[in-house]
């Protein structure tokens, strides 16, 4: 059961359990990059029947996750080098500009809050649950996004985050040192926020999109 913020109780779908399964394979790398998905096979693993599963894939099509053509077999999605240069770009501009906006309003409690998803974060990276890490490494950023209440740069922002997060697991799962950095960039950019240091906030956006590119770069380079 999935409560929602208007009091209501609504149960999840066969629809909604296909696509968190599958998102959530996907994002791990369980469903590997470019792998062919097969209805049938992935009704068999999941125990869904094949309508709740099209219609997981299709949601998953439209998030960038999965890659197919009318009529032709549909893959995961596979990322490379232009994928990595435009997702991250654009992420950091997304949020630099956001920053821009927030940086006179947001307020200490606010920034406590911030403070307590790091701490979350802390409790994942120790047990390596890079799944649950790189979900609140996403409400971290959203934060920021969605405080700026500039509708389209959230609405933006969110269509390329699925795939950022393939991106981010990949970057920790095959090198299990770099989650930490997580941890310490966000305090750095929680200390830039509340002293409203706005020349600081950028200068981090920036170095930070430029070392994780480069993580990520070496790590396709591998493959």
């Amino acid at each position: 059961m999935e409560k929602h913020n208007n009091g209501y109780i609504t149960p999840i779908t066969l629809a909604d359990s296909a696509y968190e399964k599958i998102r959530k394979a996907i994002v791990t790398g369980e469903l590997k990059s470019g792998e062919k998905l097969s209805e049938p096979e992935l009704c068999k693993v999941y125990g869904i029947s094949r309508s709740p599963i099209r219609g997981a894939l299709n949601r998953l099509r439209m998030e960038g996750l999965i890659i197919s053509e009318t009529n032709k077999s549909a893959y995961v999605w596979n990322p490379n080098l232009k994928d990595i240069e435009e997702i991250l770009s654009l992420r950091c501009n997304f949020e630099s500009f956001a920053s821009e906006i927030i940086i006179d309003q947001i307020s200490d409690e606010e920034c406590s809050e911030m403070i307590e998803v790091i701490k979350k974060q802390e409790i994942a990276n120790a047990t390596s649950d890079f799944f649950r890490l790189i979900a609140l490494d996403r409400e971290f950023h959203y934060f920021i996004i969605s405080k700026s209440k500039h509708t389209r740069v959230i609405r933006f922002w969110e269509m390329i985050m699925s795939q950022w997060e393939v991106l981010m697991h990949k970057r920790f799962s095959s090198r299990k040192g770099l989650a930490y950095t997580v941890l310490t960039d966000h305090y750095h950019i929680v200390s830039a926020l509340k002293n409203k240091n706005i020349i600081q906030l950028l200068k981090l956006h920036i170095e930070i999109n430029k070392r994780v590119t480069k993580e990520l770069i070496e790590e396709l380079g591998k493959v």
